[in-house]
């Protein structure tokens, strides 16, 4: 991520995963932390992260 406007992307790609509740995306460190429902894998939100073209990996 480079810029406000890609923050903007990744927040609204992860929204359109059911189940999350809430993100928050940070641009300094290119991190995301998302709140979801316990039947969520995080494969599912690098799926969405990845569809609109950003890199995504899950952190342990």
């Amino acid at each position: 991520m480079m810029c406000p406007a890609c923050v903007s992307n990744v927040k609204a790609s992860l929204s359109t995963v059911n189940g999350v509740k809430d993100s928050s995306i940070y641009l300094k460190s290119g991190t995301a932390e998302v709140t979801t429902e316990d039947s969520i894998k995080p494969e599912s939100l690098c799926d969405a992260v990845k569809k609109v073209s950003y890199g995504c990996n899950i952190a342990k």
